[in-house]
C-alpha cells in the first residue's frame, strides 16, 4: 500500500514561519524571495551531474534542495529531493534519474505557485 502524497505545502510550516514575525509576511516574504534565487540554479545543476556520473555531488544537491523545501514547507518537492539523494547516497547509477529531475521541476513550479498564492491571499 503506497502512502498518499503530502500536501503541496505544510500549513503548520506557513504557520510557524508567520508565528516568527508576530503574524507577519515579511520573514516568509524574505525567505521566498531566497527560495526562488536559490533553488533554481541548485534544480539545473542536477542535469549535468546526472549526465557526467557524479552521483555523490547528486546527492549533495538533492540535500540541499530537500532542506530548503522542507524550511519552506514544499513537502512534495521535499520528498521528491529527498528521492534523488538516497539514491545518490546508495551509488544507484541505474536509477532513472532524469524522470526524478523531471518530477523535482514539476514539484518546484508547484510549491512556487502554492507559495505565491498562499502570499497573495494573505496580502489581500
Amino acid at each position: 500500500m503506497t502512502q498518499p502524497d503530502p500536501p503541496v505545502l505544510d500549513s503548520n510550516t506557513l504557520d510557524q514561519l508567520l508565528a516568527l514575525d508576530d503574524g507577519g509576511l515579511g520573514l516568509f516574504l524574505e525567505m521566498f524571495q531566497l527560495f526562488q534565487e536559490d533553488t533554481p540554479g541548485r534544480i539545473e545543476s542536477m542535469g549535468p551531474l546526472v549526465a557526467n556520473g557524479d552521483i555523490a555531488e547528486l546527492a549533495d544537491v538533492a540535500h540541499a534542495i530537500k532542506g530548503a523545501a522542507s524550511t519552506m514547507g514544499a513537502m512534495r518537492l521535499r520528498v521528491a529531493a529527498a528521492a534523488v539523494e538516497a539514491a545518490g547516497r546508495k551509488g544507484e547509477s541505474n536509477t532513472d534519474f532524469q524522470g526524478m529531475l523531471k518530477r523535482i521541476h514539476t514539484e518546484y513550479a508547484e510549491a512556487i505557485q502554492a507559495m505565491d498564492d498562499f502570499r497573495k491571499s494573505r496580502e489581500g
